[in-house]
């Protein structure tokens, strides 16, 4: 039963909205690499699950705090009173612990991702048993990426490396395990615990004024040049897209980004910077949009 999805994060969108209107550092590029490849894997694991959710209750990507300490997990599966937690991690290339800290194939000391699952064990195990449960907690650090490989590490510990993932999800499903009433009320309080915008949060600075106006095509990032009748054409990638959906999906880059901004036409106008004018983004707005107010001061919203 899946119970809370996978979307991409805030951060991960914002991220997403500012690549193409701010110039990024590399180590602001690297970041927002990161976070990709790191969403990819997730979405990795969540397919390989799949066949659990018959069984067990799923919650993904889900943000806590316990005595003031926030923490992330990838995510979780509860049955018969135990509850696994996943920690998800898609490091490629060969990696290797010298005097327990780890080094990536670059030779660049890299986060314990141990010392990450061990936090949220202890944490999360405190908040069951403040909020009266007594399930047990299972914590597992999974190596999705199949181009991985992990050098001088003990053994004995909750790792599952990317040769070992299928017959790991063979083992959970074998279990005879199914969802119980207490499963179920403990899947919903995490449910409702779950902390929505995170304190961890990495973005560029930016504001309106520094920001490029236009359409970026989905694709290829570039943007688009006037549109031709009722579509775009990317002259870079030759992708088309509606006129509705490009500004549409640009008003939600803009309301994410600005989100005590009211939306108005000038406004949103402005911030697609490729008509040359109004009725178009008044048209859109009309059809998708609820209005407050008349005339210059009037705004919408979704």
């Amino acid at each position: 039963m899946l119970i809370k999805d996978r979307e991409p994060s805030q951060e991960l969108l914002m991220l997403r909205g500012l690549k193409p209107r701010l110039h990024f550092t590399n180590e602001e590029k690297n970041y927002l690499d990161h976070k990709e490849k790191g969403f990819e894997g997730e979405l990795a694991f969540d397919k390989l699950t799949e066949p659990l959710r018959e069984k067990m209750a799923f919650l993904n990507d889900v943000t806590l705090k316990q005595n003031n300490n926030e923490y992330q997990i990838d995510s979780m599966a509860i049955a018969s009173n135990k509850l696994h937690t996943f920690e998800v991690k898609n490091f490629e290339g060969d990696y290797i612990v010298k005097d327990n800290k780890w080094f990536s194939p670059s030779n660049i000391i890299v986060k314990n991702p141990l010392l990450q699952v061990q936090r949220t064990d202890t944490l999360l195990t405190q908040l069951l048993r403040e909020k009266g449960f007594r399930h047990t907690v299972e914590s597992h650090l999974i190596f999705i990426n199949p181009e991985f490989n992990l050098y001088n590490i003990p053994s004995g510990l909750p790792i599952v490396y990317p040769a070992q993932l299928n017959r790991f999800i063979e083992k959970l499903n074998n279990e005879p395990v199914k969802i119980t009433p207490s499963d179920m009320k403990l899947a919903q309080t995490l449910l409702s615990l779950h902390i929505n915008d995170s304190t961890y949060s990495n973005l560029p600075h930016y504001d309106y004024q520094t920001l490029q106006k236009g359409i970026a095509c989905p694709a290829c990032l570039k943007f688009y040049s006037p549109p031709k009748y009722t579509s775009f054409h990317c002259e870079s990638c030759q992708l088309q897209e509606g006129t509705e959906q490009a500004v549409l999906r640009s008003m939600k880059d803009f309301q994410l980004l600005f989100p005590s901004e009211k939306l108005t036409t000038n406004r949103l106008f402005d911030w697609c910077g490729v008509f040359k004018d109004k009725r178009t983004i008044r048209k859109v707005l009309k059809s998708n949009c609820q209005q407050q107010g008349h005339g210059v001061s009037s705004y919408f919203f979704r």
